[in-house]
């Protein structure tokens, strides 16, 4: 007659751990589907306007500026490194960077003496893709990024240059971005705050100068072919200046006020 088998302790533990091998790939590989693109490029003509004007100004020297239908080129790149990789968190972590320069720009005074200007702004950092749904559904962004941005006049009169409304913005941006599908189109909208830390002459003319930006942007793309999409945005920048000068300044004004908004179309690859 046999015995019926009964399984001992080291058998026990022998089939856990067997069970526990098996199962555990399927365990550590997770669904490998990315959030997003591995690589996301995009090449854009935009046309832009800018405007500084200041409140309460005392003195005479304090030149507004306002320039419209400025031509602008403006290159961007994303890429997610690790987005094939099964590493939670950090696989949808990618690097942002993209720079806009403004071509043929030329200012004028109210004298009507032509001023050569450059006008030109890097954004380098990162974004983290946050999942809010399936993938191709809604998608939300967190971002933090480094900016640099001049508006700067060339072989400008000694006693001109020092009232002309120069910036040279160091920021860092930090900013949500939203991406919601609408039949075939991708409508996207980004909200930003930045951190001045530094905007150039005209904040550095007028004593204890504080100031704050913001950050809109709307868009909408379009896929036309696999991988190729064109897009539509518009963004609006915002600089707030507050000053506190004393009877005596050379420079003396309440505060200012610099908006700069752009916008255009774009052709974007995504892999």
């Amino acid at each position: 007659m046999m015995r019926p088998f009964m399984a001992g302790p080291r058998t026990l533990a022998w089939l856990l751990a067997a069970g526990l091998a098996s199962a555990s790939p399927s365990i550590a590989r997770a669904d490998p589907t990315p959030l997003g693109p591995l690589v996301d490029v995009s090449l854009g003509v935009e046309v832009g306007t800018r405007s500084l004007t200041y409140s309460d100004p005392l003195t005479t020297n304090l030149r507004p500026y306002d320039v419209a239908a400025v031509p602008l080129v403006v290159p961007a790149l994303e890429v997610y490194p690790l987005s094939r990789t099964y590493v939670p968190i950090v696989r949808e972590l990618g690097v942002v960077a993209s720079y806009g320069r403004a071509l043929a720009l030329t200012s004028a005074t109210s004298g009507g003496e032509p001023l050569d200007t450059t006008w030109d702004r890097l954004l380098v950092g990162a974004r983290q893709r946050v999942p809010v749904g399936n993938v191709g559904g809604p998608q939300l962004g967190v971002s933090g990024v480094y900016t640099m941005q001049h508006f700067t006049f060339a072989e400008a009169p000694a006693g001109l240059s020092a009232e002309l409304p120069e910036v040279d913005y160091r920021t860092v941006r930090f900013a949500v971005d939203v991406g919601l599908p609408v039949g075939p189109v991708r409508v996207t909208a980004l909200g930003g705050y930045h951190l001045v830390l530094d905007t150039g002459p005209v904040g550095d003319r007028l004593r204890d100068g504080a100031a704050h930006g913001m950050e809109l942007a709307l868009g909408a793309a379009w896929t036309f072919t696999e991988g190729f999409d064109l897009r539509l945005r518009a963004t609006y920048e915002r600089t707030v200046y507050a000053f506190d000068p004393v009877p005596g300044d050379a420079y003396v004004a309440g505060g200012a006020l610099d908006q700069m908004v752009h916008g255009g179309l774009a052709v974007g690859y995504t892999r």
